[in-house]
């Protein structure tokens, strides 16, 4: 048992990143940051809160309330993100309101319109399952590729950045 041991951490690496934390791990996954926006972009997986709740049922059913119960929705959301980052072990990850644009970028008009009382009608947000943004230090607490590979077989689709509708820069 100890050879077995001995043999595991000989393989591990420990990565020091820029501000002088440590962890043991192969470190974060390879990514290159995105071009500037006005706003924060974060990196991540377009999900429904059916995709949640669907999660929560099958995954953690004897946490949720009665199906009947008023909160059950956001109960069962909260769960499955819970769960998700539990699973994981990437507590940076997050939810995030990002703007879903039917092309490369994001109109300007969108960056004016989203607080307004009638934004424009063709503005589209979705929900992100982020596991870093743009900014340095979340950038830097990315997870680990195979952390990010186990989220996308379960999520069922690849990551990509999002530019947020609501933090800007």
């Amino acid at each position: 048992m100890s050879s077995l041991l001995s043999k595991a951490f000989a393989t591990l690496k420990i990565t020091t990143l820029e501000d002088g934390r440590q962890f043991i791990g192969r470190g974060p996954f390879e990514l290159r940051r995105p071009e500037p926006q006005p706003r924060v972009q974060f990196y991540g997986y377009a999900i429904s809160r059916y995709w949640l709740l669907e999660f929560a049922e099958q995954y953690c059913p004897h946490l949720l309330p009665d199906r009947n119960a008023k909160d059950y929705e956001f109960t069962s959301a909260m769960r499955a993100y819970g769960l998700l980052r539990d699973w994981l072990c990437v507590y940076s990850l997050d939810r995030q309101y990002c703007f879903n644009p039917k092309g490369d970028s994001v109109p300007p008009e969108w960056f004016e319109g989203v607080n307004d009382d009638e934004p424009p009608e063709d503005l589209d947000m979705v929900q992100v399952l982020a596991v870093c943004s743009d900014r340095e230090d979340e950038f830097e607490r990315r997870p680990t590729q195979e952390q990010l590979d186990f989220l996308t077989k379960l999520v069922g689709q690849a990551p990509k950045w999002w530019v947020s509708c609501d933090w800007e820069e």
